[in-house]
């Protein structure tokens, strides 16, 4: 199983940490892959490639910049299987800020998937909104998806695109995604709840849900094993400096 870390310039200062950590507590972990706004930039035990673009989003999406490179950076964790040759069929994106603490697992022995769950917040509307209007059949499952890392499997990806594009009179998937984002919501769409939902809802017998502990938004970064992962958002490593 390959790891794929999309990477922002807001995250270089914790990008080592973060891969450091897959490398040491992910079971089976093979390439790590960066896709980074800097393809020179200099990273250890990882391959670094430029970030791609899957198709011109900007004539879609009117918004800030900011938020554009948030979606489109939804898209490339969804497209990677399509941009990275060799990609092995299953595997897991994190998010660059995170750091695993302990020892964990995606794919048990029987080839089923761990999907984390949480509480569903009135901040998660939007979403379901979202992928309600991608395909009628992504509806909430009582479960919030979105904890800065998924396993993916490509195979699955591809019957997912099949599913939204057909019923878009074969639109493609990335152009459906970005023209049902609603922009007075600031959350206007999830790649991990649409993948994960996608999955509990047409192929439950391939699904695990756990609910592990994990810390979020931390200010500064603390290798915890009561943990078995840590989120630091930029915006809260910025508080700690300033």
């Amino acid at each position: 199983m390959d790891v794929v870390i999309p990477l922002g310039e807001n995250d270089v200062d914790v990008i080592q940490r973060c891969i450091n950590s897959c490398r040491k507590y992910i079971k089976n972990a093979k390439q790590i892959y960066i896709i980074s706004y800097d393809e020179y930039l200099s990273l250890e035990d990882c391959t670094v490639l430029p970030e791609f673009m899957v198709e011109d989003t900007n004539f879609i999406l009117k918004i800030d910049e900011d938020r554009n490179k948030w979606y489109v950076q939804q898209l490339i964790k969804l497209y990677a299987f399509t941009k990275i040759p060799k990609l092995t069929d299953d595997y897991l994106v994190v998010d660059a800020d995170t750091i695993f603490c302990k020892p964990i697992e995606f794919i048990n022995e029987e080839g089923k998937y761990y999907f984390q769950t949480g509480k569903i917040s009135q901040d998660l509307i939007s979403y379901f909104h979202h992928m309600n209007a991608m395909h009628p059949s992504l509806k909430s499952t009582g479960y919030n998806f979105i904890h800065h890392q998924m396993i993916f499997n490509k195979h699955r990806l591809q019957e997912l695109f099949r599913l939204v594009e057909d019923y878009h009179d074969k639109k493609p998937f990335w152009r459906v995604f970005l023209e049902n984002i609603k922009h007075y919501y600031y959350n206007g769409a999830s790649e991990y709840q649409i993948y994960a939902t996608f999955m509990y809802i047409h192929h439950p017998d391939k699904v695990l849900l756990r609910n592990l502990k994990y810390k979020q938004n931390v200010v500064q970064i603390d290798i915890n094993e009561e943990y078995y992962w840590v989120n630091n958002h930029w915006v809260f490593r910025y508080l700690l400096l300033n």
